[in-house]
């Protein structure tokens, strides 16, 4: 399964000011690009403001006009010498755009400019408003990038495309207060009645203005104030509702999509926020997390829970230091609470300052003695260490044993996922030994090492070898993972054997080294095959029973 990331910077959430009860906004919509186009891209550059127009549309919001230099409108334009020589040499300038707007009474200009190219989209977004005065105020720029979307079960390059497209709309129309559920509608849980029903429902009701409160004109961190926008009274509650089960599903798209459109319909409600960005984490999607981090922090500015969660969300997306800095300024200010402080340590984790963040772990295990996640996070530190010190693998087993104590019998799930990690460093740990013991055979024959070098790389290969095979033996197991440590054991029983052949024809010179090419052949099969069976069994969690029987394995004597 490929990683799935979209890079999305936000730069500010702005959402339109209401009219009028019943008052629409006049709308030009410019869909362009900066660059010479292929046919392809060309219908690429279409598809994607046909959605947008049919998104702006959706709630009977806007009065649209969609904008072309070539158009029958714009060409009346030209012949009355309404627009400047500056705006007919760029027709696609932010100028032009708004001397066309103003000679055809439009308020509203949103301009955006894509650009495609494999797997990945970018755009810029402007929106500019008349004002009374007649002054045009560019009030929102955007720039959004999405990239990267993951291989999916029965989803092909051309619905991937689609994907990618009704991602970046459902972004754009969602910031200016028009949920859209373009890309939910291609997620395989969500209900798709509900986005008939809202498509039904705005053709036979009137939008009904907003009773949220105005929110004050500049907002912390200096972002523009926020102004709720119209929206129609369908649906109420039923987008919080429908993410619910679609997270109870683990449809964390839909989720997401249905997340936004709730936040829509109640822009203020920094909870509905909160529970996006952590769907976005769990979509892997660290940096759209980070943008609701900025918006729900304008909202609830001295809210330590938001603060760690910016933290994690900073850590998730690789900017370890300025994550660092925040969650120390965070156990600063509250140093008696252990999720701050195992926030931190997580962090000092990522950066490999391994001793700090034990430290951290203790201090949160000891204000919070029933809690066992800062054992389980222990207990990976201390393997993470055994590497280089194998006795750490002793510790890392006691403070496996500790978290199990604090663990109900009936909860399988909680040590699960400490343990996947530690098996999946080992699966890391056991492939790094045996590519060794390879290029450590194939010095010898080469004749490029001395033999003391030799035997010195050979024993520490044995000596890691043992302390990790130790350690599987001993390790207590998760439900359904079982026969995927039983791989790993017998992947370290090989590595032994292995080890064990190379050291006896390195302690004997005359004996050639040809003799073991075959055996250890034989053996870097069977390892590698015991490694991948343990790993595809991790991957799908299959809980094999038998797991140790009719294996087969090619062992040596």
């Amino acid at each position: 399964m490929y990683a799935m990331k979209y890079s999305f910077i936000l730069f500010a959430l702005i959402l339109l000011a209401p009219p009028a009860s019943g008052q629409k906004y006049n709308l030009l919509l410019s869909v362009h690009s900066d660059q010479n186009l292929s046919d392809k891209e060309q219908t690429e550059v279409d598809q994607f403001n046909d959605l947008l127009l049919s998104g702006l549309m959706l709630h009977h919001k806007f009065h649209v006009y969609s904008y072309s230099p070539t158009g029958k409108q714009v060409g009346k334009l030209l012949e009355n010498n309404v627009l400047s020589q500056t705006a007919l040499a760029q027709p696609y300038s932010l100028q032009a755009l708004q001397q066309v707007a103003a000679a055809l009474h439009i308020e509203e200009v949103l301009d955006v400019t894509p650009f495609f190219t494999k797997g990945v989209i970018q755009a810029t977004v402007r929106i500019a408003h008349l004002e009374g005065a007649g002054d045009w105020q560019v009030n929102f720029t955007n720039t959004m990038h999405l990239q990267n979307l993951p291989a999916m079960h029965n989803m092909d390059v051309t619905r991937r495309s689609d994907l990618l497209l009704a991602l970046m709309t459902d972004q754009i129309t969602g910031d200016i207060g028009i949920p859209t559920h373009y890309a939910a509608a291609l997620s395989p849980h969500v209900q798709e009645h509900i986005i008939a029903k809202t498509k039904s429902d705005s053709k036979t009701q009137k939008p009904a203005q907003n009773s949220a409160p105005q929110a004050s004109a500049v907002m912390q961190n200096g972002i523009p104030g926020l102004r709720p926008p119209l929206l129609s009274n369908t649906v109420q509650g039923e987008f919080t509702r429908q993410a619910q089960l679609a997270g109870e599903n683990k449809d964390y798209l839909g989720q997401a999509m249905l997340l936004r459109s709730a936040i829509n319909q109640h822009p203020f409600n920094a909870k509905l926020r909160i529970q996006l960005i952590e769907t976005y984490q769990k979509l892997n999607l660290p940096q759209l997390a980070l943008a609701q981090v900025v918006n729900a922090q304008a909202l609830m500015p001295a809210n330590n829970t938001l603060r760690q969660i910016y933290g994690k969300t900073l850590l998730q997306d690789g900017n370890t230091k300025l994550a660092m800095q925040v969650l120390q300024s965070l156990v600063i200010k509250s140093p008696s609470d252990p999720d701050s402080l195992m926030a931190l340590a997580d962090a000092q984790v990522q950066d490999n300052h391994f001793g700090e963040a034990l430290i951290n772990y203790q201090k949160a295990s000891a204000i919070a003695p029933d809690n066992p996640v800062p054992h389980q996070k222990m207990a990976l530190v201390y393997a993470l260490q055994a590497e280089g010190t194998p006795a750490a693998y002793q510790s890392c087993l006691k403070e496996i044993q500790s978290a199990r104590s604090l663990i109900p019998p009936a909860n399988t799930v909680q040590y699960n996922k400490e343990y996947k990690s530690i098996l999946l460093l080992m699966d890391a740990r056991l492939r790094d030994i045996e590519d060794s013991v390879e290029n450590t055979y194939q010095s010898a024959v080469q004749g490029t090492v001395t033999n003391a070098a030799l035997q010195r790389a050979v024993s520490d290969l044995g000596d890691r070898t043992a302390g990790a095979s130790t350690f599987l033996q001993n390790l207590p197991t998760a439900a359904g993972y079982e026969a995927a440590q039983n791989h790993y054991s017998q992947a370290a029983a090989l590595l032994i054997q292995s080890i064990a052949s190379l050291q006896n024809a390195l302690n004997h010179p005359d004996t050639p080294l040809e003799e073991i090419r075959t055996p250890l052949t034989l053996a870097r099969m069977s390892t590698i095959h015991a490694l991948n069976r343990g790993r595809q069994l991790l991957d799908t969690n299959n809980p094999a029973s038998n797991g140790t029987k009719n294996n087969s394995y090619v062992t040596q004597n």
